[in-house]
């Protein structure tokens, strides 16, 4: 416990000045993860053993039960790589990081979730989690985070989380909308929204993580909204929001974590295109028509970020080995049901590199033969990671 501490003591140091920087004038991208080693930098490929986390369902999402080494195909930066061993990862404890986000409108449908999905993945005294939330309008305070392995204490640290309270979130695209006489705006904002400092859901992720030395297998389950991963229209804010698109995505692959991620649909973008019984006035004659072709204009720009901020919460699934659901049912029942499901699916393979010269990261595609099951896999892996 005193190591997450005093690894959270030190996220606490250096990602408040970091989410400071971003909430300022100038919008620095996220550091790179280091350099992993390639395989010209140590073991010859025949000394060099990988191994990733990979989920086998069939197409009704149920769990395959017999996915073995010969029918699977790995093209490591496009050589082949040798399958080595494949096993149920269930065998292996559990690393569950469960994060939700401080939405108040839907706080308590996550909470719910959350608490389902703990009664049906953790299994006592074996698996471990921690509970944290992320965004909000008042920053984490408590630098306290355990593991937890029973699922009636995680059910009630769950309960316990304050709708408006989270850890620091980098991704924090939205439409501030200001209107002054005839005047109609659109402005752009990233960051940590409403003053919360807090350090980044994502590096004390990464700390929890590497605080538990057990040989264990890992996984995020995640909420996220759409539009605040949206990557803007500007050369400022577009550059930004990818650099941490990536630098997650490539820490995930690191430390081979895949993102199980509830997405909140908002079915109220592009809602209001029709114009039907909307009527619009102006002072001079002309000022109507404009502002009805200013609102049109707005919510084709709100489709267009949202869509956007969809996709790239999808890779952040995809490319860790993962995936991503949009729900819209009470609780999250459909994406609940389903990420346990993926859970239960996956398996430990390890693999012999290819002898390609590449640096990390390496590009990964791994397709299989077995009838009737798709594959959820990294597609990328580093060479010395964790």
């Amino acid at each position: 416990m005193n190591r997450v501490l005093i690894l959270l003591l030190f996220l606490s140091i250096s990602m408040i000045s970091w989410s400071q920087e971003v909430a300022g004038s100038s919008v620095s991208p996220s550091p790179a993860p280091a350099a992993a080693p390639n395989l010209t930098s140590g073991k010859s490929p025949a000394q060099l053993r990988k191994g990733i986390l990979l989920g086998a369902l069939d197409p009704s999402g149920t769990p395959v039960d017999d996915l073995n080494k010969d029918q699977l195909q790995i093209l490591d930066a496009g050589q082949g790589a040798v399958p080595v061993i494949v096993r149920k990862a269930s065998e292996l404890p559990l690393d569950l990081g469960i994060v939700l986000y401080a939405d108040p409108s839907t706080f308590s449908q996550q909470q719910a979730a959350a608490i389902d999905l703990v009664k049906k993945i953790i299994r006592p005294g074996k698996d471990h989690a921690f509970v944290v939330s992320a965004g909000g309008s008042k920053g984490w305070a408590d630098s306290n985070i355990p593991w937890q392995d029973d699922p009636a204490v995680i059910e009630k640290t769950i309960q316990g989380l304050d709708r408006s309270t989270g850890l620091g979130d980098p991704f924090g695209f939205y439409f501030d909308r200001a209107s002054t006489g005839m005047g109609r705006g659109t402005l752009e904002h990233f960051g940590n929204k409403d003053g919360n400092d807090a350090p980044s859901v994502f590096g004390v992720m990464w700390a929890m993580f590497k605080s538990d030395p057990r040989p264990v297998r890992k996984a995020v389950i995640i909420v996220r909204d759409a539009l605040s991963h949206s990557p803007g229209f500007s050369g400022r804010y577009s550059p930004a929001v990818e650099a941490y698109v990536t630098n997650v995505i490539a820490n995930a692959q690191m430390l081979g974590v895949p993102f199980y991620v509830i997405g909140l649909e908002d079915l109220n973008i592009g809602a209001a295109t029709t114009n039907i019984g909307v009527t619009t006035t102006g002072i001079h004659p002309g000022q109507a028509a404009a502002l009805r072709t200013a609102d049109d204009n707005m919510e084709k720009a709100r489709r267009i970020a949202y869509d956007a901020g969809r996709s790239n919460v999808s890779r952040l699934a995809d490319s860790t080995g993962g995936h991503a659901w949009w729900s819209t049912k009470r609780n999250f029942s459909d994406a609940t049901d389903q990420i346990a499901k993926d859970i239960a699916g996956q398996y430990v393979l390890i693999f012999t590199p290819s002898v390609a010269d590449v640096a990390s990261p390496r590009p990964l595609r791994i397709t299989t033969t077995h009838k009737d099951c798709r594959l959820e896999a990294p597609t990328a892996f580093y060479i010395g990671g964790h």
